[in-house]
């Protein structure tokens, strides 16, 4: 769904910092220049809380926060029906409360998937968690493929359940013609 992201929110007691600062002032950036995706559809940007320390608390200093800086919710990696997503707790330590509520929220942004949870603490402060690793991982042409997701279907105003999709799909040498297979939940063929 590229339609929908995800964000990190710093909290208040961080606000002073020149990351989170720089944080925020990307976020109007981004959010005044794409307001809308290629179908005309509204971005929807959910704001998910920093990762506290092991303990729950916040990093005081800007030298603190960075010997952790690779701490966020949204390097997260989607590979088909599931998201690779970062925490940092495991059943010894770490905050299991905010990591508990930060995925919560995750899984209310992204419904239907399922979250695969991979501890990264042993990459604070190495400049990535899933996302930035994976990313370099080459395609020779990759293929997108963009569609508004459907995130509903009106029976009373649509009797035949029927539902028109437009979709995008782009490479390097391009697409002549594309067609869509798809299954309803339960469906097995």
């Amino acid at each position: 769904d590229e339609a929908t992201f995800v964000s990190t929110k710093h909290p208040e007691v961080m606000a002073n910092l020149s990351d989170p600062i720089k944080v925020e002032q990307n976020m109007d950036s981004i959010t005044g220049m794409f307001s809308s995706t290629p179908f005309g559809q509204k971005y929807y940007n959910t704001r998910i809380p920093l990762p506290a320390k092991n303990n729950g608390a916040w990093y005081t200093s800007q030298q603190e926060y960075n010997g952790s800086y690779t701490r966020s919710f949204s390097n997260h990696t989607f590979v088909n029906g599931a998201i690779m997503q970062p925490v940092f707790y495991n059943s010894i330590s770490g905050d299991v409360a905010g990591n508990t509520a930060a995925i919560e929220k995750m899984k209310q942004t992204y419904p239907g998937y399922d979250f695969v949870e991979i501890d990264v603490r042993e990459f604070d402060g190495f400049g990535g968690a899933i996302h930035c690793i994976t990313k370099q991982v080459p395609a020779e042409n990759p293929v997108r493929i963009y569609h508004y997701p459907v995130r509903w279907l009106n029976t009373t105003e649509n009797p035949s359940n029927g539902v028109w999709l437009t979709a995008l799909a782009q490479n390097k040498s391009g697409i002549e013609s594309t067609k869509l297979y798809y299954r309803t939940k339960g469906q097995v063929e």
